[in-house]
C-alpha cells in the first residue's frame, strides 16, 4: 500500500517491542527479525523462554534498522 501512495514507511514507523511485538505472536517475531537481520537472528529470538523474552531480544535486534525501499 505504501508504494502506490509514494508513503516512506521507513521515515514514519519503526517496528520496536512497545509499536510491533507485544502486539504479535512468537512466529510473527520469528519472521520480522529474519527478514530483517538474517535466520542466526531468528534463532535468537525462538530460543527466548517467553515472549516477554523474545519482544526484548527483537527489540534489540532491530534497532536502527531501515529496509531498503524499492
Amino acid at each position: 500500500m505504501a508504494e502506490p501512495l509514494k508513503v516512506d514507511m521507513p521515515g514514519w514507523f519503526e517496528a520496536t517491542g512497545d509499536s510491533y511485538f507485544k502486539h504479535v505472536n512468537r512466529t510473527a517475531i520469528e519472521i520480522s527479525v529474519a527478514e530483517a537481520r538474517g535466520s542466526d537472528a531468528e534463532l535468537s529470538v525462538r530460543a527466548a523462554a517467553t515472549k516477554s523474552e523474545a519482544v526484548t531480544i527483537a527489540d534489540r535486534l532491530v534497532a536502527g534498522y531501515r529496509p531498503r525501499c524499492a
